[in-house]
């Protein structure tokens, strides 16, 4: 018959360790093993896919070969366990999708903005040129559709100078 002390659990007896450590190391020791199982990998693999019709699918296991069109692998870091952090990996990759869809739209929205910009410093200075041309020539002439000049009138200098003037303020303001 063994002895109480002679129960081994590939180590030192459990009454030696009942002996040299307190109570509470033994149940903090046993805790910190059981729930290390309980922790999720440190990072998991997703496949991120588009079939033929379309659709995003996202899995843990590769799409089958007759079905995939392009294949993203992606690498997910360990979540908080469920319930403290909420939501699953596919709904995290739905958020990054949609982030970055918001700023690819911002950035081409800016780079419009600044092209805008542009074309309208360019018409301004153009316009204010234009005006600067008119205003300084006395006698202003045009060519007809015959290919033969005709001189503007007074009045006709005077219209297209405000007509210039206008479209430069336009472009200027």
């Amino acid at each position: 018959m063994l002895g109480y002390g002679a129960l081994k659990f590939g180590g030192p007896s459990l009454c030696y360790l009942r002996r040299c450590c307190p109570p509470g190391v033994i149940a903090g020791a046993l805790c910190c093993v059981a729930l290390s199982g309980l922790m999720p990998a440190a990072a998991e693999q997703l496949y991120k896919w588009t079939d033929e019709e379309g659709n995003v699918h996202f899995s843990q296991t590769p799409p089958p070969a007759a079905e995939r069109r392009e294949v993203e692998t992606l690498e997910i870091r360990a979540a908080p366990p469920s319930g403290v952090g909420g939501g699953n990996a596919q709904e995290t990759l739905q958020g990054l999708d949609e982030r970055r869809a918001k700023r690819a739209e911002e950035s081409e929205r800016q780079a419009k903005t600044k092209e805008e910009e542009a074309l309208r410093k360019q018409n301004c200075e153009s316009a204010r040129q234009r005006v600067q041309a008119l205003s300084g020539f006395k006698r202003l002439r045009h060519k007809q559709a015959d290919g033969e000049y005709r001189y503007y009138t007074e009045e006709e200098r005077n219209s297209e100078i405000e007509s210039a003037q206008a479209v430069a303020d336009e472009f200027c303001s």
